[in-house]
């Protein structure tokens, strides 16, 4: 939830600079808002590292779950649906689309940075 929120705020905040940065006229203007440019650009490849390194981390707890897959009673076993972790295969899966979204939405702004 820390991260949604700081995600959210990230992008809003540079939103906000790359709509100032499009009326800059002034050259020496310009020049500040290129080096402001360069600082936003490296707090986004800090939080897509983040994201990245919680994505990795989701990604290998569900590769632990093959363990249990095929521990687990054969398809059609009355209790077979009893034994898998599916609440915790839910979680994963909800958590990697949200962290992937996140992730494409500052790679985005990363683009829009670089011009």
């Amino acid at each position: 939830m820390d991260l949604f929120v700081e995600v959210g705020q990230l992008c809003r905040d540079l939103d906000s600079f790359l709509r100032e940065r499009t009326e800059i006229t002034s050259p020496l203007l310009k020049v500040q808002a290129f080096e402001r440019a360069r600082e936003w650009m490296e707090k986004l490849k800090s939080l897509k590292r983040r994201i990245e390194g919680q994505q990795d981390a989701l990604i290998m707890e569900l590769g632990s779950l093959n363990a249990v897959w095929l521990a687990a009673p054969p398809v059609g076993a009355t209790n077979r649906r009893d034994a898998l972790p599916l609440a915790r295969l839910e979680q994963i899966y909800w958590g990697v689309s949200y962290l992937s979204r996140w992730s494409e939405q500052i790679q985005e702004r990363l683009v829009q940075l670089s011009f």
